[in-house]
């Protein structure tokens, strides 16, 4: 086999700088006839972030440690294409990009059915509907990454053969490392970005019920897996009910690594305990019903941007409520506070089986009194899986209350994302209100003792734990029940 010499090698090198640098010339000609240009994007030094262009930076400026973005915005995605080897390059490439620009990096399903069997990937898979991307600025990034990446590497292979990338630039100090330059320069100021704590084992939750429930559930499986240490795991059939509607980012487990994992499962009950702080299983399934803001109000800023709607989904909403206009005047509202009355299965449920009622009509007119006197000129949005009964004993005469639910208890996406929409909210029970209370935000005032005291729900369900403190609750009429 040809070994090369060393002046093979710096011919080697020399001609990869000049095809590196060709490459990112030709970009920059592409972009700039684009109406864009290179500069763009470091019109000065000081504002180049990638810790790849500080080898570019002259050795005299005074330059701080990338910083990762303070939020993430955006959704990255990448084409699968080619075989295993192929795919696992476009993954690492996905996610380094996204985290180096503040996007949020989402695969492609395919690419999650390559790649999710083998490796403990922790992208998040995109569902069906997907934004559209800037493929000019992408290209442009890739291009620079690739070529930056290329020159290094042909740089440590170099070094390790007995030559120097620093022959080329004798006044420049030797580097392998442009951040490593950053962290350890001992007249800085500043602390170094630091890794999070490494996450081990695998945690997932079994997804139970419906839209609502799996919402509680995957809250409170992010919550807890953060609290131990662990990565968490979403089973396919929660990513089909949540993905659709929300920017969720939790990967999802692969069919073949649920079926042969060595699970322990954990039955939880709906509100934090101590217990759940310390949690040694390594493969942890949990199971249960949680929907508690006691396990992840500390969270509450993540948990919201998990349930982030999608944006046609948000837009949709957005434009419903702002063609609504009050029936008596015509006028525009300026307040909207969402009610949802939950009916349906719970009507015989609660009685029969938990000795308990659902929201009537005095408890919603009271609920309505309370915003009224609180707020001016409110407007209320009615939602329900039961809308007949909704247009038949809310009180309409004020010309303040407009049904725009769809009733459809099967596809509760556009109610939900009514709701979220509004100011404030009124609920009745069930963890469907609770969630579009707690992403809408404002005031909301729940239904309270909606059970008789010796009611055996009450040893599975804690109202201090259901709602969280600031909520107002107005207590259920249960003569019903003493009939």
């Amino acid at each position: 086999m040809w070994a090369p010499s060393h002046r093979h090698l710096c011919l080697i090198f020399l001609l990869a700088c000049v095809f590196a640098c060709v490459f990112v010339l030709l970009i920059h000609h592409y972009l700039f006839h684009s109406g864009l240009d290179l500069s763009l994007l470091c019109p000065d030094r000081s504002r180049v972030t990638s810790p790849v262009a500080i080898l570019c930076l002259n050795p005299n400026t005074t330059f701080s440690c990338p910083k990762h973005p303070a939020s993430v915005s955006g959704t990255w995605t990448i084409d699968p294409k080619g075989r295993f080897g192929n795919q696992m390059g476009q993954y690492a490439t996905l996610l380094a990009l996204a985290q180096l620009n503040g996007r949020q990096a989402f695969i492609q399903p395919s690419m999650h059915a390559v790649l999710a069997p083998v490796f403990r990937i922790t992208l998040p898979v995109l569902s069906m509907w997907a934004p559209s991307h800037r493929h000019l600025c992408l290209i442009f990034l890739l291009a620079c990454v690739f070529a930056c990446v290329f020159v290094l590497l042909i740089h440590h292979y170099l070094f390790h053969s007995g030559l120097d990338l620093s022959l080329l630039c004798p006044d420049r100090s030797r580097v392998t490392s442009p951040v490593a330059i950053l962290c350890l320069n001992p007249n800085t100021t500043f602390s170094c970005p630091k890794h999070p704590a490494s996450v081990s084992g695998t945690w997932t939750i079994d997804p139970k019920g419906r839209f609502g429930n799996q919402m509680g559930q995957y809250a409170t499986l992010l919550a807890l897996a953060q609290l131990n240490g662990r990565q968490a795991f979403i089973q396919p059939s929660m990513h089909a009910v949540l993905a659709p509607v929300f920017r969720i980012t939790l990967p999802v487990l692969a069919p073949e690594v649920d079926r042969h994992a060595p699970w322990q499962e954990l039955e939880l009950h709906d509100w934090m305990s101590e217990e759940y702080t310390h949690l040694k299983e390594p493969w942890l399934k949990l199971t249960g019903f949680p929907c508690s803001w006691t396990f992840f109000h500390h969270l509450r800023g993540q948990i919201r941007s998990e349930f982030t709607l999608h944006q046609h989904l948000r837009q949709e909403a957005q434009r419903s409520l702002s063609g609504l206009r009050l029936p008596r005047t015509g006028d525009r509202p300026s307040t909207f506070v969402g009610v949802h009355v939950r009916r349906g299965d719970y009507l015989e449920v609660m009685p029969l089986h938990w000795k308990g009622v659902v929201g009537d009509r005095a408890y919603l007119q009271q609920a309505m009194d309370w915003f009224r006197a609180r707020h001016e000129a409110p407007v209320f949005v009615v939602t329900s899986n039961g809308m007949e009964w909704c247009r038949e004993n809310i009180d309409t005469s004020r010309g303040d209350v407009i049904f725009a639910g769809d009733g459809q208890e099967d596809a509760p996406v556009k109610d939900f994302a009514l709701l979220t929409q509004c100011n404030h909210t009124i609920m009745t029970i069930g963890t469907f209100g609770f969630w579009a209370a707690y992403l809408a935000g404002g005031d909301t005032v729940y239904l309270a003792n909606f059970t008789l005291p010796d009611s055996s729900f009450l040893k599975i369900f804690k109202p201090e734990a259901a709602f969280l403190p600031e909520w107002v609750g107005i207590n259920a009429d249960l003569s019903p029940l003493q009939m």
